[in-house]
């Protein structure tokens, strides 16, 4: 393998794991199958695996950081502790639980080479996980045309420049809706971001039930983020495009006030609680028809609700400066190198 200078490293592939012994094999080994011709670092930043995760990852030709205190750990917090210790003039990120298609890297590549002003491009992502209501969502973003978009859900490729015009590239404080906050923050600096039809990965997610799935989102804080990434754009020009995100969480949330104002009334009013209960009646009716199933309809609004306690939760929670550097150690450098 020849050797590279940091100056020359084109790719910056950041891969977040957290006890992915079954998965991170795969993922790096499909990067390096495939995009062997390109002058590619491969960072796996770690939030502190308890498995042998990083004992895998470094017996590759990879940099394995992790971070320093496992309890900072979080959606945003991975992508931004890989970012401290990439050199490339593109950076890509994935999880561990996916498979890189090389096509899209060099579809994308090529792109933004082409357009100066485009800060990055997604492509589509297969979800290869099982049923359940989060996966199944998920099925439904892919789009079927190449478009502009406010934000890379799922990972994407990003322009160094424009990372760094923007001051970091993931908050530490986000447990998810990181990519959205980015996206924010990229298209009021001018930056434009792009989803293409190439299949960018496949998704291995965990195979876990809706409900379990669910309340693993609650302890770990992942339901939370709402209202954190809410948090995270008080004072900025976009705020309200977040608050929009979340629409529907927020509204659900006015209507958990209501209903328990309206109990608490109720000794001297029924009506605000009339008139609450047949609200959140008639839009449990309209989730039904709109799902076409009971089932549907009823995951669909207890991740809602649920999601709007977290929200208010979220917005509550105290943040640490985005731009501080994440504290880490490095397990394992990795020479610069053509793969």
């Amino acid at each position: 393998m020849e050797q590279q200078n940091e100056q020359e490293i084109e790719l910056s592939i950041i891969i977040k794991t957290l006890n992915e012994e079954k998965n991170i094999a795969r993922c790096i080994e499909a990067i390096l199958t495939s995009l062997h011709d390109m002058a590619v670092e491969i960072i796996v930043a770690d939030s502190g695996s308890s498995d042998r995760t990083v004992d895998i990852a470094a017996s590759y030709p990879v940099t394995v950081v992790q971070l320093a205190n496992p309890a900072e750990r979080s959606c945003g917090i991975g992508p931004q502790l890989g970012f401290q210790h990439s050199h490339g003039r593109y950076v890509l990120l994935l999880d561990a639980d996916m498979v890189l298609h090389a096509s899209f890297v060099r579809c994308a590549l090529a792109r933004m080479k082409s357009d100066s002003r485009c800060g990055g491009i997604g492509g589509q992502l297969v979800e290869c996980s099982g049923t359940g209501y989060e996966y199944d969502l998920q099925r439904s973003l892919n789009c079927v045309k190449d478009e502009e978009v406010s934000w890379l859900d799922g990972g994407g490729l990003y322009r160094r420049a424009a990372i760094m015009s923007v001051g970091y590239l993931s908050n530490r404080n986000l447990h998810a809706y990181e990519e959205k906050e980015l996206g924010l923050r990229l298209g009021y600096a001018g930056w434009h971001l792009y989803r293409i039809t190439e299949v960018a990965v496949d998704h291995y997610g965990h195979a876990i039930d809706t409900v379990k799935l669910l309340w693993r989102r609650w302890r770990s804080g992942y339901a939370d983020a709402c209202g954190e990434s809410i948090r995270a754009c008080i004072g900025q020009p976009y705020v309200l495009n977040m608050l929009l995100v979340h629409k529907t969480l927020v509204a659900c949330l006015f209507l958990q006030i209501l209903f328990l104002s309206g109990v608490v009334a109720l000794p001297w009013f029924s009506w605000p609680l009339l008139i609450v209960s047949l609200t959140i009646v008639l839009g449990t009716i309209a989730q039904i028809v709109r799902k076409k199933s009971v089932r549907s309809a009823t995951y669909s609004l207890l991740y809602t609700n649920v999601f709007a306690i977290g929200l208010a939760r979220g917005v509550l929670k105290p943040q640490l400066n985005p731009l501080t550097p994440i504290q880490s150690i490095v397990l394992k450098q990795s020479a610069r190198q053509v793969l």
